[in-house]
C-alpha cells in the first residue's frame, strides 16, 4: 500500500485530501493554496496520535507531506507555473512538465546537470524550428 494517498475531497468542491497511510494524518487542503488552507486531522483521535509519534514526529510527518506534495504534485499543490520538475509516483523518473499551451511532459531518462539539459533542449527547439522545412 502507497504511503501517502492523493484525492480529490467529495464534500469539498476545489479541495483535495492527503492522507498519510501509515501515520493516519489527513491534511485537506484548498487547490493552489497547499500552504495557505492546510486543516489537520487524525484517523485516530489526535492525542493517541501525539502519545504515538509525539509533537516533533507529527511536524516531521506534516513536512514529510508537503515534500510529498512538492515532489508530485506541485500543479496542485502551489499556483500552477508555466514549467515545473516532478518526480513520478514510484520516484524513478524526473519529469519536466509544460503546463501551458501547447502542454508536454518530458521524461529526462539520463542524470544530468542543468547545463547538459539546458544544452539539449536547446538542441530539440532548433530541431522543431526546422521541421518540416
Amino acid at each position: 500500500m502507497e504511503r501517502f494517498v492523493l484525492k480529490k475531497s467529495q464534500d469539498l468542491p476545489g479541495w483535495w485530501v492527503l492522507t498519510d497511510a501509515e501515520n493516519l494524518i489527513v491534511v485537506k487542503f484548498k487547490e493552489h493554496e497547499f500552504n495557505e488552507s492546510q486543516k489537520v486531522t487524525f484517523i485516530d483521535d489526535e492525542k493517541s496520535a501525539i502519545g504515538k509519534l509525539g509533537a516533533q514526529g507529527i511536524a516531521r510527518v506534516l513536512r514529510e507531506m508537503g515534500d510529498y506534495m512538492f515532489t508530485h504534485w506541485y500543479s496542485i499543490a502551489l499556483p500552477t507555473p508555466v514549467f515545473e520538475f516532478r518526480q513520478d509516483d514510484e520516484n524513478d523518473r524526473m519529469l519536466l512538465i509544460r503546463n501551458k499551451f501547447p502542454k508536454f511532459t518530458l521524461e529526462i531518462q539520463d542524470d544530468c546537470d542543468r547545463e547538459q539539459l539546458s544544452e539539449a533542449l536547446n538542441a530539440a527547439r532548433k530541431f522543431a524550428e526546422n521541421y518540416g522545412k
